[in-house]
């Protein structure tokens, strides 16, 4: 079974702010009562995340070209079986190590190709988060 595809932006707003957004499945302008313009993300689970208020609408159109930008980055990280480090590491929202240690353990399947780069198979992180959500269950119930 392959797991929900997640989605996680990492924007910067003016050089000030760093936004970081997991599990959207849509993102919107929305129009303020002041005319400023918010941008907001409609989670998997259905719940609404303002990701950005205040903008004037030329800088909200910047922004959210950004994010949809990332957002189509991420989907065509979901189709390949086979994934770069990089791509890996934000298909399964692990940090870098955390990711190397599980693939030490055998946990999470990856190759190191001739070039010295590694790739990651898509299909044992979806089944690494499987066995988890798995273990959580009969530790809940029993």
């Amino acid at each position: 079974m392959i797991a929900p595809r997640k989605y996680a932006f990492i924007l910067s707003i003016d050089k000030t702010s760093i936004i970081q957004v997991k599990g959207m499945k849509d993102v919107r302008l929305q129009p303020d009562h002041d005319g400023t313009i918010s941008i907001v993300g409609y989670r998997e689970e259905g719940d609404t995340v303002f990701i950005a208020k205040g903008l004037m609408p030329g800088k909200a159109k910047i922004v959210l070209s950004k994010i949809l930008e990332q957002l189509n980055d991420v989907h065509a990280i979901t189709i390949k079986r086979w994934l770069k480090f990089s791509e890996a590491i934000m298909y399964a929202s692990m940090s870098k190590n955390y990711l190397r240690g599980r693939i030490e353990e055998g946990k999470i399947y990856a190759i190191q190709r001739d070039d010295g780069d590694w790739i990651v198979d898509r299909y044992s992180i979806d089944a690494l988060y499987e066995r988890d959500k798995k273990e959580a269950m009969l530790r809940a119930a029993g």
